[in-house]
């Protein structure tokens, strides 16, 4: 039997409108908006910036598989 339990699913991604186009997409996740000024900041080092990149793209690959499967 197929799976059904996702069938009436109305998850979107949370998205800031914007004028890049359709190509682009920017997140409106304010959790990951200071982790990516962490990231950015001067005194950012090693393994700080590290984890901070590893918890973005994670972050990152769980929205797009959520959106897409």
């Amino acid at each position: 039997m197929p799976e059904t339990a996702y069938n009436k699913s109305r998850f979107r991604i949370p998205e800031i409108e914007h004028r890049y186009g359709p190509q682009v997409h920017l997140l409106d996740d304010p959790l990951a908006w200071t982790q990516l000024a962490r990231a950015c900041s001067q005194g950012t080092k090693q393994p700080e910036l590290g984890r901070l990149v590893q918890r973005l793209y994670q972050r990152l690959a769980e929205v797009v598989l959520g959106a897409e499967f």
